[in-house]
């Protein structure tokens, strides 16, 4: 990926604490994998790149939020779905811990001093 200006990595050590910040994002019935993550200085968020695991959809989204507000999320998509969703959500889903980040891991590494 390239970097754009003001683009980069985020280090702050007032977040690097052993406190850890989980992200939920609001289930929309696709499976997501997650393929890149970076700071981006000229508007102090974080974005990280998803894509559908369905083999043939190209669909792409962007999640952005602010590293001391990670419950305001900002989501893009990037084209439509060629398939039907997983699951229906108006009956909910059994994997709904599975849509959530641990930011602080995945920003900082590891608190707890193992190695990536």
């Amino acid at each position: 990926m390239d970097r754009e200006e003001g683009e980069g990595q985020h280090e702050d050590a007032a977040v690097n604490s052993n406190a850890r910040i989980q992200l939920a994002m609001p289930e929309d019935g696709y499976d997501w994998k997650k393929y890149g993550q970076k700071y981006i200085r000229n508007i102090q968020k974080i974005r990280s790149y998803f894509k559908c695991k369905n083999k043939s959809c190209n669909v792409k989204k962007r999640v952005e939020w602010h590293p001391s507000n990670p419950s305001n999320l900002r989501i893009v998509y990037d084209g439509n779905h060629d398939h039907h969703p997983k699951f229906d959500l108006d009956q909910g889903s059994s994997s709904g811990s599975a849509n959530q980040y641990d930011l602080s891991n995945q920003i900082f590494g590891p608190v707890d001093g193992t190695p990536r």
